[in-house]
């Protein structure tokens, strides 16, 4: 009966698990802006507070203070970003040109070196077969490039399809920021009304570990973002040197829109230096093609060897730890898994530290109350 009734407490404490996150999974595409004002107040909750008892200033008047700096720091951020981007156009659009002839002309000589003796191979082997056996090979040619210019065409579509789709989104995402301020303006607002709300109806027990569990939260996404931001920032100055030896043309502005990229989950800086450097090579560039490959070589080492090391420091994890996340992730739901590894490792490393977990196995071991 005693194995029974854990059995029975452990299918208790699983169900609770399993039925929070369907249910999270199922509200989230219908309430995510409010999700989002939840963690912004969060974040801001520790600034409202001080400036409300280091000023005259009350909780509204704090509230909105703090939102409209939040609110500048991202427009300046985004027009410094669109800024970057539109230089970075500018320059592109004045030397991609020149480069493309250059480009055009060295394959032409490739081919000309190198693919018309094999054309010319193959054409007086074609006239050495019989007719049925030209007709095949002159069906199986233009079934091969048919395939690869459909192939061509489809993906040449769906990127032009996806610029009006993107566009057409542009009211929701407006939407969505807007909703989610105004969320996050309430929340702030009434943040002691909802806590006060929460305590009477809520154990006291449930109230701590969720506070202690919040709290460890906080920290250490707060400590993921430092980690990240450092890694970003000795990427930035990586590239920054490294353009200037290699005198390529807007160092700062080209580090800058590398850096960009860099901050997109999965993309990388390999998604610009790879065609870089294998551009630089087929025009005959070799000294810009070695700089390239061993400033790639440098910026993928340094992040590979800091970020666990980083990430250990700032959110406590250990380094062997990160890594088998980071691997275990990938291999179970593949790029998602790269992020969700390590969030996960967070979230079982904060539980672990607040006792929660401790508390949830005396319950299922020993039917203590939570």
């Amino acid at each position: 009966m005693t194995l029974l009734h854990q059995l029975l407490r452990m299918c208790i404490v699983l169900g609770s698990i399993v039925g929070c996150i369907a249910f999270i999974l199922l509200a989230a595409p219908y309430v995510y802006p409010f999700i989002i004002s939840f963690f912004l107040a969060i974040l801001i909750n520790p600034l409202i507070r001080l400036l409300e008892n280091k000023t005259v200033l009350n909780r509204t008047a704090a509230v909105v203070l703090i939102l409209l700096i939040f609110l500048g720091i991202c427009l300046g951020g985004l027009a410094l970003a669109v800024t970057e981007i539109a230089q970075g156009a500018t320059y592109l659009a004045k030397t991609v040109p020149a480069h493309f002839t250059d480009f055009v002309s060295y394959i032409q000589k490739l081919s000309e070196q190198y693919v018309m003796p094999y054309y010319e191979r193959l054409m007086s082997f074609q006239q050495e077969l019989d007719s049925s056996q030209q007709d095949a090979l002159d069906e199986n040619l233009q079934a091969v490039a048919q395939h690869l210019s459909v192939t061509l065409g489809e993906g040449i579509q769906a990127a032009l399809e996806a610029v009006p789709l993107l566009l057409s989104k542009a009211p929701l995402y407006i939407s969505v920021c807007v909703f989610a301020l105004l969320g996050t303006f309430f929340l702030c607002k009434d943040w002691e009304k909802i806590s006060r709300f929460l305590e009477r109806v809520l154990p006291v027990m449930l109230l701590t570990s969720a506070e202690q569990v919040g709290e460890g939260l906080k920290k250490a996404c707060i400590g993921f973002l430092k980690a990240q931001a450092l890694l970003l920032s000795l990427t930035f100055l990586i590239m920054c040197i490294g353009f200037a030896v290699l005198r390529i043309e807007h160092p700062f502005a080209t580090a800058f829109f590398i850096a960009l990229v860099d901050i997109v989950p999965y993309m990388g800086t390999g998604i610009v230096f790879v065609p870089w450097i294998l551009y630089s090579f087929l025009t005959g560039k070799f000294s810009v093609t070695i700089g390239l490959a061993v400033l790639y070589l440098v910026i993928v080492l340094q992040r590979q060897l800091m970020e666990p090391n980083l990430l250990s420091v700032q959110i406590g994890l250990n380094p062997l730890a990160t890594l088998i996340a980071v691997f275990a992730g990938f291999q179970l739901l593949g790029f998602i898994g790269l992020l969700a590894g390590p969030v996960l490792l967070v979230i079982l490393h904060t539980l672990h530290q607040t006792g929660v977990l401790h508390l949830l196995w005396n319950y299922v071991k020993y039917g203590k109350q939570i």
